[in-house]
Formats: C-alpha cells, sequence, structure tokens
C-alpha cells in the first residue's frame, strides 16, 4: 500500500513540472500573429502590432513588406487585397481603414482614415501610398456670453485624395477640386503624372 502511494505521489509531482515547464515555454516565445485578409497567394498579416503584406512562394521562402505600425489601441479594419496589372508588372493594392476618435468638452471629432498602398513584390518595395481621410465633427456652440443657450453643430471635413484603381492600371487621386492621373514607370519604380 505504502508502495502505491509513493508511486502515485512520484507521478503527480512529475506530471505537474512538465506542464510548468511547457507553459513556461510557450509564454517566452509567444508571436501574436493574425491573418486579416487574402487574395491569391497574397496575406496581410498583423503581427505583433505591425501590418505586413506576405506573399508565400514555392516552398516554405516568402516574401513580406512592412506597412504600418500600430499601437495597441488602433488597429487595422476592412482590409482588403486587390491584385492588378500595371505595365506588364504585377503588382498588389492594400487598402484599410482606422478610426480615430478626439473628444473635448466642447467638441468631438470622429476620424475615418483609409490607407492604401500598392506594393510590388518583384522589387519588394511599396510603390504608391495614399491617405484619405473624413472627419465628422460634432460641436457645442454657445450663443451667449453666460454659456446658458447652446446649439450643437455638424460638420464633415475631407482631407486628401480618393485613390481609384482604373482597369488599365492606372491610377487617379480625386478630391472635390482636382483629379490626377497616374502611370507606372517601371523604371523608376514609380507611379508618375499621366502626360
Amino acid at each position: 500500500m505504502k508502495k502505491i502511494i509513493l508511486i502515485l505521489f512520484v507521478i503527480i509531482c512529475s506530471t505537474s513540472n512538465l506542464l510548468a515547464q511547457k507553459k513556461k515555454i510557450k509564454k517566452s516565445g509567444a508571436i501574436n500573429s493574425v491573418a486579416l485578409a487574402k487574395a491569391e497567394n497574397v496575406s496581410a498579416v498583423l503581427i505583433n502590432e505591425k501590418l505586413y503584406v506576405i506573399k508565400a512562394n514555392i516552398g516554405i521562402q516568402k516574401d513580406s513588406i512592412l506597412l504600418k505600425n500600430f499601437s495597441e489601441n488602433n488597429k487595422p479594419n476592412a482590409i482588403k487585397i486587390k491584385p492588378f496589372s500595371a505595365n506588364g508588372k504585377k503588382m498588389f493594392l492594400v487598402t484599410w481603414s482606422e478610426n480615430l476618435v478626439t473628444t473635448t468638452k466642447l467638441k468631438t471629432e470622429d476620424a475615418l482614415v483609409i490607407f492604401s498602398e500598392i506594393v510590388n513584390f518583384e522589387t519588394k518595395s511599396k510603390v504608391l501610398s495614399n491617405t484619405q481621410t473624413t472627419i465628422n465633427i460634432k460641436e457645442i456652440h454657445y450663443l451667449d456670453a453666460k454659456q446658458t443657450v447652446s446649439e450643437t453643430l455638424q460638420k464633415v471635413r475631407k482631407e486628401g485624395f480618393e485613390l481609384i484603381l482604373n482597369p488599365s492600371g492606372e491610377i487617379s487621386l480625386k478630391n472635390k477640386t482636382q483629379e490626377n492621373k497616374l502611370m507606372y514607370k517601371a523604371d523608376k519604380n514609380l507611379f508618375v503624372p499621366k502626360k
């Protein structure tokens, strides 16, 4: 009877040591990785608060391009990847949005920021970056000096250009007053104004 109790005690102690060691190993080597979007063999992945676009090649080799660093409070939303060709080169348009809210006693600004990045895996580079912001402003405006009567004003402010990808592989950057057309130049690895 004493031998059975002794054997059970040894087994319980040894399994608890093994479990404790496994937990320590998992915590020390943890990498937070979340796949957010995928198109063809390209995916957008959030790894330790950094947004990467990764292309899976033949075998286990992968190409990656860092798009943006994020804080813990801010995360990308609605990520999309769209493959296209420009001047015979295969590229990918990666878009995502972020919500930024600023609140004071008299004013609230709710900003929707849309980021667009065009990446070229052949040169492993970002070819074009664009940011478009729409800000909804809600502001309390007092009508008298004693601040007893107020009204709430709502405004919308837009900043930057909307990026439009044309079927030909050309880019249009458009806002309320102007439109710029861009085409890809392979020798410069950039989108330049179309003449």
